[in-house]
């Protein structure tokens, strides 16, 4: 049975702590259960659509039963404070470089117009 519908960290546990899974609610349940010991997981006969609270130390015990949440993804990205003038056409990643390094991208205007223009490998296009 393949679950596609997997609910983030955040909003597994707003549905725990029976809170509307806000922003503010998803890290307030996060804080609150993990302060109490315990971890938001589901189970795959139930489905990730069905999440429950459970000791951290009984889940690290048997991860073949009970399965995590992903983490809350990060917000929406924030306009940089950096001004057209001061991009660099090196800051920008290549698509061949190593996807594993952690990277920061300045999202200018001007770094995303050329981020837009510059083609796809033929490898990599759908």
């Amino acid at each position: 049975m393949t679950h596609s519908n997997v609910l983030t960290l955040g909003q597994a546990c707003c549905l725990v702590l029976d809170l509307v899974p806000t922003n503010e609610n998803r890290l307030r349940a996060k804080e609150t259960l993990a302060n109490i010991g315990l971890t938001t997981i589901y189970m795959r006969e139930l489905g990730p659509l069905e999440p429950f609270a459970l000791a951290k130390s009984k889940v690290d015990r048997n991860p073949f039963l009970y399965h995590a949440f992903p983490p809350t993804p990060p917000g929406s990205p924030k306009i940089s404070a950096i001004s057209d003038g001061d991009y660099d056409p090196e800051d920008v990643e290549s698509v061949n470089s190593d996807s594993s390094a952690e990277t920061t991208i300045n999202y200018t205007p001007t770094a995303i117009v050329t981020m837009a223009t510059t083609p796809v490998p033929t490898c990599l296009q759908l």
